[in-house]
Formats: structure tokens, C-alpha cells, sequence
């Protein structure tokens, strides 16, 4: 509970200035510790409702930002840390990382997501066999099913996702929300409704300075310099 208020603050308290979001664990053992089991062990189904909620309510808010949001997942990522992995952009892991949604051996189900969003992670099959047997998947296993985009070294992961940052905050901030946004819709509806989206999206692009500067910048071969939208 006090994990989710932290993070839910955290993510609210982001700095309109920030391009990239990195998300990782403390230390060398854990993305994200596990979920006190002894407390959850007396919830009420009120108590386990509100609980869900919340942990769907931080998700949901982190994976709406504007901002790419990347998990550079350092080790274990089980139950709720494989969910936090979910609702992140994509994630880069380290060769140590592991991976899973080991609830149904607890007695209950994923409760912040795992169902809904492994399934377009990995698809559906590949969900089904992980979401009922609880069985955890090594790195490259991960790499193997899409669960994440690449493995590295863990004494390399920091330095390959601030790589892949600074790419990312090179291009126009405008673009890259717009891009996301696109994706996210693309990925919740249906293909006409989608498409049309990223019409509009294109066009509305062609209103900003940021396009203007953009193709100048291209034309004259210089770098690009962001003001504005």
C-alpha cells in the first residue's frame, strides 16, 4: 500500500521538463520487492478490491503519461513488479532479471493488470501458459517471448538505457507524445478508429513550431533546437 502512494506521489511529482522516464530497482536483487504476504493474507474482498484499484489507478496513471517511460529491470520482477514492467513503454533487462506472475500458486490471481496487458505483451498463449502456471522465465527467455526488448549485462543495463534515453529526448517532446498517444490507441481500438487517429495526429503535428523547426533544421543540416510546441 505505502509502495503504491510513493510511487503514485512520484509520478505526479514529475517535472514537465523531464523527456524520458527510467524506472529501476534499489540494489542488485530486485526490480521491485515482493508484496507483503502477510498482510495481505487478512484482506477482506473489500479490502482486496480497494487494493486492486489503487495498484490499477497507479499503473494506469503511469503508462498514460506523455513521456516514453522505459523499465530497466535489474532483477527479479515477479507479481507486481512484472505488472509495473507491463505498464512501462518497454524495458531493457539485465542478464540477472527474472520475470513472472506466480499469484494462482498463492490462491489468488494478478490483481494490477498481469492478465490484461501480458497477453499483449507476449500474446495470449504465451500468457495463459505463464498466468497459470506461475512459472518464472529467465532473461533471455524474456528477450525470447517479447516480454522485453533487450538483455545486457547487468554492469551495462544503466548505461544502455541512458543510451536509449538521450536518443529518445533528442526528438521533438510534441512528436514523441504524439507518437505514444497514437500507439496507445492503436493498441485499445479498433483499426479504423486507430488509423484515423494517427491521421489527425499527423496533421495536427503540421500547427507547431516544433515542425516547423524540425524540417528547417533538417533542410539547413543542423541540429534541432526544441521551443515550444
Amino acid at each position: 500500500e505505502r509502495t503504491l502512494t510513493e510511487r503514485d506521489a512520484a509520478i505526479s511529482a514529475i517535472a514537465p521538463t523531464v523527456r524520458v522516464l527510467v524506472i529501476t530497482g534499489a540494489g542488485e536483487k530486485a526490480f521491485v520487492a515482493g508484496a507483503d504476504i502477510s498482510a495481505m493474507a487478512s484482506f477482506t474482498p473489500v479490502a482486496a478490491l480497494a487494493f486492486a484499484k489503487k495498484g490499477h489507478d497507479v499503473l494506469a496513471k503511469l503508462e498514460r503519461l506523455d513521456i516514453p517511460v522505459i523499465a530497466a529491470v535489474n532483477g527479479f520482477a515477479l507479481g507486481g513488479g512484472c505488472e509495473l514492467v507491463l505498464a512501462c513503454d518497454f524495458a531493457i533487462a539485465s542478464d540477472r532479471a527474472r520475470f513472472g506472475q506466480p499469484e494462482v500458486g498463492l490462491g489468488v490471481t494478478p490483481g494490477f493488470g498481469g492478465t490484461v496487458r501480458l497477453g499483449r505483451r507476449v500474446g495470449d498463449a504465451r500468457a495463459r501458459q505463464l498466468l497459470y502456471s506461475g512459472e518464472p522465465v529467465k532473461a533471455d527467455e524474456a528477450l525470447r517471448i517479447g516480454l522485453v526488448n533487450e538483455v545486457v549485462p547487468a554492469d551495462e543495463l544503466l548505461a544502455r538505457v541512458h543510451e536509449i534515453a538521450t536518443r529518445i529526448a533528442k526528438n521533438a517532446p510534441f512528436a514523441v507524445a504524439l507518437a505514444k498517444r497514437s500507439a496507445r490507441i492503436a493498441e485499445e481500438t479498433d483499426l479504423g478508429t486507430a488509423n484515423a487517429f494517427e491521421q489527425q495526429a499527423f496533421a495536427l503535428t503540421f500547427s507547431t513550431a516544433v515542425q516547423r523547426e524540425g524540417m528547417r533544421a533538417f533542410l539547413e543540416k543542423r541540429p534541432a533546437t526544441w521551443v515550444g510546441r
